[in-house]
């Protein structure tokens, strides 16, 4: 028979009477190779029904993944295969969130944290080079969250605050992307951008946004794409190949629609659309051509395109049911629209 001495026998008392015994959870560890470190740990006695999968190929890898205060049907599924990659992840007081850290080839740093989640899912996938990625899902319920890296030096960011049925998505191809996706007390919008080339800036952003969507493509070098968009049913979508092109949409109102594309170098392109129901397109080839449009008013239109070089277009629209369709072809030409 097994004696316990008064101390444990009071210690099991103790636990047994808090019910604090962690319940149905798993981890699974897969280590080939060399100096990898891995941590599982699902210790917190008030977490139940996880599963933790760790999967190292390679040199001197470390994974960490932590699953804490209540947290219920988590799943963090962590796979490297190269050398030198970190990956961590965080799930706490959440329910059926879902994780997941793919690194192949070196020196991948990646971050996912979910805290007070309702059936949201994170996917990181690396490949190529020093690349970092993280991701931040708190409050948030059935929002999907993605980002994919191929190449080297590329940085993405990607926060869901607040949020329910959204999604994000980040394809970064190339070398010393930047890109950042935030979405914080937003409702059923989506967000995608896509990079390759060099040296690429995007950065989305929705707030108390809802069944909006923004969509970008940069390809080239030194490149820079910002999306805002608020209030309801607004869509906002940008083409950029070349090199030093600049692109800004910022929607506020509701059932805006903006599409610029630019190809060349040097173009600057800024939409503001403030009221309701206003459209923009642009279009510019060139080299250090101009736009500016503003829609302060209500269902205005504005099209307008620029083939040349160091054009302008000012179009400001304040008043309501206005259109404007400016076109110029040639060098140093400037326009301006007043309505």
């Amino acid at each position: 028979m097994t004696k316990y001495t008064p101390i444990a026998a009071s210690v099991l008392l103790a636990i047994a009477s808090t019910g604090a015994f962690a319940s149905n959870n798993t981890a699974i560890l897969n280590q080939n190779g060399t100096g990898n470190m891995a941590t599982a740990d699902q210790s917190d006695p008030t977490v139940t029904n996880n599963l933790i999968t760790q999967t190292q190929t390679g040199d001197n890898n470390e994974v960490y993944a932590e699953q804490t205060s209540s947290n219920n049907l988590g799943v963090i599924t962590q796979t490297q295969v190269g050398d030198l990659n970190f990956a961590e992840s965080f799930q706490n007081d959440s329910n059926v969130p879902v994780a997941t850290i793919t690194q192949i080839d070196d020196g991948q740093i990646a971050t996912t944290v979910q805290s007070f989640v309702d059936t949201s899912v994170a996917t990181i996938t690396q490949s190529g080079g020093s690349q970092l990625a993280t991701t931040a899902q708190t409050t948030s319920a059935n929002d999907t969250l993605v980002i994919n890296q191929s190449g080297d030096g590329n940085v993405a960011a990607g926060i869901q605050t607040a949020t329910s049925l959204n999604s994000a998505v980040i394809s970064q191809t190339g070398t010393n992307g930047t890109a950042s996706a935030t979405q914080s007390g937003t409702t059923s919008s989506s967000m995608t951008m896509i990079q390759a080339g060099d040296t690429n800036v995007v950065a989305h952003q929705q707030v108390l946004a809802s069944n909006s969507t923004t969509l970008s493509f940069q390809d080239g070098s030194f490149n820079t794409i910002f999306f805002s968009q608020s209030d309801d049913g607004n869509y906002s979508e940008g083409f950029q190949s070349g090199t030093g092109q600049t692109l800004v949409h910022n929607q506020s109102g509701g059932d805006h629609w903006a599409v610029t594309a630019q190809v060349g170098t040097s173009n600057v392109a800024v939409v503001t659309q403030v009221g309701f129901d206003n459209f923009s397109s642009a279009a510019q080839d060139g080299t250090f051509n101009n736009l500016t449009v503003t829609q302060p008013g209500d269902f205005n239109t504005t099209t307008a395109s620029q083939l040349g070089n160091f054009n302008t277009i000012t179009v400001t629209q304040s008043t309501d049911l206005n259109a404007a369709a400016p076109a110029q072809v040639g060098d140093f030409n400037m326009a301006i629209i007043i309505q």
